[in-house]
């Protein structure tokens, strides 16, 4: 015989812990899932926004980011001058080697840090990210232990704003500028000079190398050629 819905009411009520930590369970468990599928779909929005289409990123064989990743300085050579990169308005390759670090710094009001991404950049480093906009001051000069930090970073962190200076590696460094970048990854980034922030952190090699093709085709291409070509590996 069918158990009367009455008796599954009046037995809610008897065990009313049990029904509480039930449905506990149930929300801490939909609530979770709820911040994961956030995450998944905010990183892929800031994945897709900081690609284009006929860009490409150069990293070791192996490697599964560019903190992970080493490119010699000899390879860069050899990377500049394969057939289907983009050329400047002044005939220079469109190629821009690149260089991560990972420091800490206090955040605004705390004590306590976090990490930060100090990206270095090539000549080309700019215009190969169209997304880029200097919202205040100018850009950094190489050579003179300059930075430029996004929005975010700005706001966040202690001796980040324009004309402050931030302390890593051998000494310290002025922030000159703040940008934008939209919501791409490089939003919570600090950029300066890759040969600088190389000679200040002892690197002999970049983590990557930024590039841009003439086309599809010529982008496929390249792709054969630094796959094929030993002396990339």
């Amino acid at each position: 015989m069918a158990i009367p819905l009455k008796y599954n009411m009046r037995n809610l009520r008897v065990r009313w812990v049990t029904t509480l930590m039930t449905a506990f369970s149930i929300t801490l468990t939909v609530a979770v899932f709820l911040v994961l599928m956030a995450l998944a779909q905010g990183l892929q929005t800031s994945l897709t926004a900081t690609g284009h289409p006929l860009n490409l990123l150069i990293m070791r064989d192996g490697s599964q980011s560019e903190t992970q990743s080493s490119v010699q300085r000899d390879s860069l050579q050899v990377l500049r001058y394969l057939e289907g990169i983009a050329k400047t308005g002044k005939g220079e390759p469109w190629v821009s080697p690149e260089l991560i670090v990972l420091i800490n710094l206090p955040r605004r009001g705390q004590t306590q840090g976090s990490n930060v991404t100090i990206r270095g950049l090539g000549p080309e480093g700019f215009a190969l990210r169209p997304e880029f906009k200097l919202v205040e001051g100018q850009a950094f000069r190489s050579g003179m232990r300059e930075v430029i930090v996004s929005k975010r970073i700005a706001e966040r962190f202690q001796n980040c704003g324009l004309g402050e200076k931030v302390k890593f590696a051998k000494g310290h460094w002025t922030v000159v500028g703040v940008f934008d970048v939209g919501n791409t990854a490089y939003a919570s980034e600090i950029w300066t000079d890759a040969n600088d922030l190389a000679q200040d952190f002892d690197r002999d090699a970049y983590s990557s190398v930024f590039v841009r093709a003439n086309d599809t085709g010529a982008l496929n291409r390249f792709k054969q050629q630094v796959a094929d070509d030993r002396r990339l590996h």
